[in-house]
């Protein structure tokens, strides 16, 4: 029992990067050398095509995966691709959004944890920005009318009211009718 103790050692191999068949969250970037190695014959798991939306800013866009959460980009990688947030600041909800041959691809990297899907957030967001434009667009059109116009038949219509907007509805009118003012 007393006998002498074997020295093992063990020998790493160098993992070298391929060419991924199955495309996976994980394997869609290498690593070691940040470069893309995504099969474009293959679908990527888990990912669905992406519809692009306004967002609460002029500008801004929101992307819907397949799922019906919404995302903002993070930003944007070396290798084109765009890592985003969910929408709700304290949702930990994130995704890698690719292109592949033209088609964009949301794939999911974390669960959301606190934010349920809703169209109706989206669709006031949309209906904000047609009424903005409006605004900016027919100087001459009361706001009233322009509400009850964009807001018929809508399902955001119960999330807003006009008095709600109304300030937002004057100052984007001022920034097409600037006041004069006398010297």
């Amino acid at each position: 029992m007393g006998g002498k103790k074997k020295k093992l050692t063990l020998v790493a191999k160098e993992k070298k990067p391929t060419l991924v068949k199955k495309t996976t969250r994980s394997s869609l970037v290498d690593k070691t050398n940040e470069s893309t190695l995504v099969d474009k014959s293959q679908p990527i798991e888990d990912a669905g095509p992406v519809l692009i939306m306004p967002g609460p800013r002029r500008g801004c866009n929101v992307y819907l995966d397949s799922r019906g959460y919404s995302y903002r980009i993070d930003s944007t990688r070396p290798n084109g691709s765009k890592r985003m947030k969910c929408v709700y600041r304290k949702c930990r909800g994130a995704a890698v959004m690719v292109d592949v041959e033209g088609t964009l691809f949301i794939s999911p990297r974390t669960d959301h944890n606190n934010c349920s899907v809703s169209s109706k957030i989206l669709e006031l967001w949309a209906v904000k920005q047609r009424i903005f434009d409006r605004c900016r667009s027919e100087p001459d059109t009361a706001f009233s009318v322009i509400y009850l116009e964009e807001t018929v038949g809508s399902p955001a219509a119960e999330l807003t009211s006009l008095s709600q907007l109304m300030p937002s509805m004057r100052r984007y009118r001022r920034e097409t009718d600037p006041e004069i003012t006398e010297s």
